[in-house]
Parts: structure tokens; sequence; C-alpha cells
């Protein structure tokens, strides 16, 4: 079965930017026009909606609504919340930005680190390295004594790498 074409998804479907949600342009199955298309899966946190019998994450079809193209990469959600999908939180990137973006804590062994902070254990002193990754490339940036120091130091080039790659894409 193939993908829904531009075309297609604005005749059964409306964008609104602002809100990043989807309302229905045409009654189907019971649907009334204008009522909010699709759902919120509990799983993923993804807003979801059926059309032509195929399901579709609601984020890959804004890309399709604003551009009339299928996204080349993987869609980020900017705030790293799931079910946002006004216009403005979305990127298309590639898979390792996406990544970069995630968030939360790595749950160490022995601590609970921010991410790009590993612990390297040492008899005599603790240290932490802070490093950063992007497009295949590790960057060492150096070892400190504690985490929330490395933890900003990487933060601060993940912030830089995420500047240099929006900026390629744009």
């Amino acid at each position: 079965m193939d993908l829904i074409t531009a075309s297609r998804l604005k005749q059964r479907l409306h964008y609104a930017p602002e809100t990043g949600l989807f309302h229905w342009a045409s009654e189907t199955r019971g649907k009334k026009v204008g009522a909010v298309a699709g759902y919120l899966c509990r799983t993923t946190g993804y807003r979801m909606v059926m059309l032509d019998g195929r399901m579709y994450r609601q984020h890959r079809l804004a890309h399709l609504y604003m551009t009339s193209r299928w996204p080349s990469g993987e869609i980020d959600h900017i705030n790293c919340q799931p079910a946002d999908n006004r216009w403005e939180n979305l990127r298309d990137v590639d898979h390792s930005t996406n990544q970069r973006n995630r968030s939360g804590r790595r749950k160490g062994r022995k601590h609970d680190l921010p991410r790009g902070v590993e612990y390297l254990p040492d008899g005599r002193v603790r240290c932490f390295r802070a490093v950063a990754r992007a497009r295949g490339v590790r960057y060492h940036l150096g070892y400190f004594m504690t985490a929330g120091e490395a933890g900003r130091v990487a933060e601060r080039k993940r912030a830089e790498l995420d500047r240099a790659e929006t900026s390629r894409w744009a």
C-alpha cells in the first residue's frame, strides 16, 4: 500500500500549524467535519491517525501537509514532547540529531549521570569525562571533578552542534 499524497491528505484533513492538531476536512465513517482527527497513543506518546486504511504518525503528516513532500529523515520534536505537533516545534533531521535531542538522565551503574558524562573509576580520584556525539563523530570535551560541571560542558557542545545541524538543514 502506497503512502498518502499531499493532495489526498489535504482532501481528508486540515492541519492547524499554530496548534499542531489535525481536523477532519470531510465526513468519514461518522467523523464530523471539523472534529479533531486521530488519537494519542498511550505507549509512544505520539498522535496517530488512520487514513485510507493505513496508520500514520501525525508529526510526519504535518511535514507532508506543510511542504508537500515526505520528510527526508526523521521528524524531531524540538521540545521533546511527542504530542506537540506545532509546526514551529518540528524539524526534519537525521537520526543522529534526533537522538541527541532525547531528554532525561542516563542511569550509570554507580551514579545517576547527566547526558554526555562518563564516570571514570579510579581508586585515587573521582573523575568525570564530558563527551558529545554528532553524525558519527565523538567529541572528547575534557575531564572534570564533578558530574555537573562535565554535564554543563557537554550540554553547551550539544547546543552548538544542534545549531550547526539546524543551519545545515535550513
